[in-house]
């Protein structure tokens, strides 16, 4: 693994290959794609408390979020195996939490898909929150689904996300 705690937030985007796309929302820092993980996912980083849980100071907060989603895709088993996630990522008392949106059901492009909610905290689904998620979080999957069905097909979906 590359020690990135000693580069500049630049240094260490660039020398993970990682694109963080496009304008976001004041209430996000950024948004990733990892078209190419299985499932595809979205994601989104959220201003609220992402320094204290994901960084020290700024220094690469992005790339430890994107860190943690890789390990946390690694470990999740939705009900339904998902065609798609997106994915906000936050912190809340220096704890790593993770808002998933799991899509099922688009094989019938663009359809209306089925969706799965589960919430991480320090890399463990919480069974029961009094929230699922907040309304930056809802503004964004609204953004996105009226986005994808726009869309000819789910490749040009996760390749290129919405402009905000």
């Amino acid at each position: 693994m590359l020690d990135i705690s000693n580069m500049s937030d630049i240094e260490c985007l660039l020398s993970n290959g990682v694109l963080f796309q496009g304008s976001v929302p004041h209430f996000f820092r950024s948004r990733f794609t990892l078209k190419d993980s299985q499932p595809p996912t979205r994601a989104y980083v959220h201003q609220g408390g992402i320094l204290d849980a994901f960084g020290h100071a700024t220094l690469c907060v992005d790339e430890h979020a994107r860190e943690h989603l890789l390990y946390m895709l690694g470990r999740i088993s939705p009900a339904v195996k998902p065609d798609y996630i997106l994915a906000t990522l936050w912190g809340n008392n220096y704890h790593k939490m993770i808002d998933f949106f799991c899509f099922s059901n688009v094989a019938n492009w663009p359809g209306n898909p089925d969706v799965e909610a589960f919430v991480t905290e320090n890399g463990i689904v919480v069974p029961k929150r009094a929230a699922l998620t907040c309304g930056d979080t809802l503004i964004m999957l609204g953004v996105e689904e009226k986005y994808r069905r726009g869309t000819d097909n789910f490749r040009s979906y996760i390749s290129t996300p919405p402009p905000f």
